[in-house]
């Protein structure tokens, strides 16, 4: 029985379904949100804060990626331009 089962791609499965007669009229909507902490892309939204405190993985992204943060550049020297 297990071999008679035909396989249809994920498009044609979607197309076989009957739709809701609602679904055609309804308004239907995605939210983006989008801050910031969008742009580094790195670890999490948090990135700020992380960066902020001292993190030392964020520090240390900050100031190869984007230019010397300024925190704590003793233990985080940086020879690039000052981040601002």
């Amino acid at each position: 029985m297990a071999n008679n089962i035909l396989w249809l791609s994920f498009v044609q499965t979607t197309r076989l379904r009957p739709r809701p007669r609602w679904f055609d009229e309804a308004k239907f909507g995605i939210f983006l949100h989008w801050g910031v902490f969008s742009v580094p892309s790195y670890v999490t939204e948090w990135y700020w804060h992380l960066l902020e405190t001292g993190n030392p993985e964020v520090v240390e992204f900050h100031n190869r990626v984007y230019g010397c943060s300024g925190i704590d550049p003793e233990k985080y020297p940086c020879t690039g331009p000052k981040f601002s």
